[in-house]
Parts: C-alpha cells; sequence; structure tokens
C-alpha cells in the first residue's frame, strides 16, 4: 500500500492537475488503494481473532464486492459515441 500511497496516488493526483482527461486513473488508483486495505483489515482481523490466514478468501470477498459496484450504474455519459 506504500507504494500505491506513497508513488501512484500523488503522481496520478499531479497528472489529474495538469489533464484533467486522466480523472478516471486516479479513481481507480484510488479504488485500488481501497481495495488493499480491505484486505488489509481482514488479515488484521483474522490475526487478532487467533485464526488461521485465509488471504485467497479475503481476496475473493474483496473481488466480489468489487464486482458488484463496477456493474452499477455510473451515470456517467458517453460522449465519443455521440
Amino acid at each position: 500500500m506504500g507504494f500505491l500511497t506513497g508513488i501512484c496516488i500523488p503522481c496520478y493526483s499531479l497528472l489529474y492537475a495538469l489533464i484533467p482527461e486522466t480523472k478516471p486513473m486516479l479513481d481507480q488508483c484510488q479504488a485500488n488503494l481501497e481495495q488493499w486495505r480491505k484486505i488489509d483489515e481482514g488479515i488484521k482481523k483474522q490475526k487478532e481473532e487467533g485464526k488461521e490466514v485465509n488471504v485467497l478468501s479475503l481476496l475473493d470477498q474483496v473481488l466480489e464486492t468489487s464486482e458488484r459496484i463496477t456493474q452499477e450504474p455510473t451515470g456517467r455519459v458517453d460522449n465519443e459515441n455521440k
């Protein structure tokens, strides 16, 4: 997560400030960071509960949530096909 917070987010933020059309790249980077935070929280929770850490199960849960979010309508307009 340090790479995302220390390198990626600052770079994409600067890129967005210079080229506003790159906002989707910044948004996706922030979404990726949020997914990794959820995975990290899940691992910490499993360790605190004394359970065996099941990273694959956590990844599955995060990916299922992510797939539901990406399938929801965004309300964005596709200007390229107009």
